[in-house]
């Protein structure tokens, strides 16, 4: 019986990507396989012994590999699920970080960031851009939910150099900010610099943003991750 499934990758030698294909798996649930917040049925028991005799042979011939880039958690809710929203959000959040993690206050444009996603093995025909307002969404509920920066404020229009309107609500909670703030925030454009401005002093103070990637289990490899 195998229930160790991190075990059995370190000793097939299968990057968790590779097995999430063979076992015809979402990337989610072999993330939650290999860090054993959930354990493997009777079929894919017999998957995988199937997929170790195939690789290893019965005497166990072939010399074990550690594999690539395994997660350190299991996907977090918001980024679990293989639609479009899913799958994009695991590719842009690497990409944030990465942005975030320099400290040299950059900003990356819709389009800047889905060439980047492109780029990184994500649909390149996807419609308009504001259908990013999905994944950036539920980026941004993971960072709210780890009481974090709004990561997502980074994201901004070409036309204004700010974040579109989506991510206000972030803001407002965050910040804590009062009704008469709140509306300032969405009519007055200064007012909406000022609150944005301070909140990106906070996104590239944030000294830790890799390790949160690794908290929400995702591990920066495109192929494991989309």
């Amino acid at each position: 019986m195998i229930t160790d499934v991190a075990k059995w990758i370190h000793e097939v030698g299968m990057s968790p990507s590779e097995l999430a294909d063979a076992l015809g798996l979402p990337r989610g649930q072999v993330s939650r396989l290999i860090v054993g917040e959930e354990e493997p049925d009777r079929l894919t028991e017999w998957a995988l012994a199937g997929l170790r005799a195939a690789h290893l042979g019965d005497a166990g011939s072939k010399s074990p590999k550690i594999a690539k880039q395994a997660p350190k958690s299991p996907l977090a809710e918001e980024l679990a699920d293989d639609t479009w929203t899913g799958q994009t959000a695991r590719l842009a959040l690497p990409i944030l970080i990465e942005i975030a993690k320099s400290g040299k206050h950059q900003i990356i444009t819709y389009t800047q960031l889905h060439e980047k996603v492109v780029a990184r093995g994500g649909k390149p025909n996807m419609g308009k851009m504001t259908k990013y307002a999905f994944p950036l969404g539920r980026i941004a509920m993971a960072m709210e939910r780890l009481e974090l920066p709004p990561l997502t404020s980074i994201v901004v229009k070409g036309s204004t150099g700010l974040p579109s309107s989506g991510i206000d609500g972030f803001i407002i909670n965050y910040l804590d900010l009062n009704r008469e703030r709140a509306k300032a925030l969405k009519e007055d454009v200064d007012v909406r610099r000022e609150l944005v401005t301070s909140l990106w002093d906070e996104v590239f103070g944030y000294k830790k943003w890799p390790a949160v990637m690794a908290q929400l289990g995702i591990t920066g490899e495109p192929a494991y991750d989309l």
